[in-house]
């Protein structure tokens, strides 16, 4: 799973500088994406395609959450009928479930969920988003040198992204 990285830059300037230094420290251009208000020009700046500045990813994450808390009280329920009926065997299989579904559950909390919705405010000011992929053992490298050479840069948080999710053919 590929961590995406929200920085927030005040201008053009600053963000382009910033993509050509990540560039340079081994960040694929494909990886770099810029989101910011239709009326302010990004320049050669990478624009992030539609489904990537859409959220489908939390779309999906919410569709999870929500499919993981039926398919609970469903086993949940479905338990205490096989209890009422004395159906041991219908009773542990569901109580199964319960715990796959509980854990799964506890899986979606551990998840990090930083989200280009998230960023709106600062978009409609004018700012400009600089997203960037890499897997997460590159995360603290990333932010360090952002945080460091670029003090005008506010560090958005940090989620997660399917990449296949992403593809549109906008680029």
């Amino acid at each position: 799973m590929i961590r995406r990285m929200f920085f927030l830059f005040p201008d053009h300037h600053h963000a382009e500088t910033a993509v050509q230094e990540l560039e340079q420290a081994g960040v694929e251009h494909r990886r770099i994406h810029a989101v910011a208000r239709p009326d302010i020009d990004l320049g050669q700046l990478p624009r992030a395609t539609a489904a990537q500045a859409s959220d489908r990813v939390r779309r999906l994450e919410r569709w999870a959450w929500n499919a993981n808390q039926v398919l609970f009280w469903g086993a949940f329920t479905a338990a205490l009928f096989a209890a009422y009926y004395g159906s041991a065997g219908w009773m542990i299989a569901m109580v199964a479930v319960m715990i796959t579904t509980f854990v799964l559950g506890l899986l979606d909390i551990r998840l990090p969920t930083a989200r280009i919705g998230q960023m709106s405010g600062a978009i409609a000011h004018g700012e400009i988003v600089l997203m960037v992929d890499q897997p997460m053992e590159r995360v603290p490298e990333i932010e360090g040198r952002i945080h460091r050479d670029h003090p005008e840069a506010a560090i958005g948080g940090v989620g997660w992204t399917i990449e296949a999710l992403e593809k549109d053919g906008d680029r």
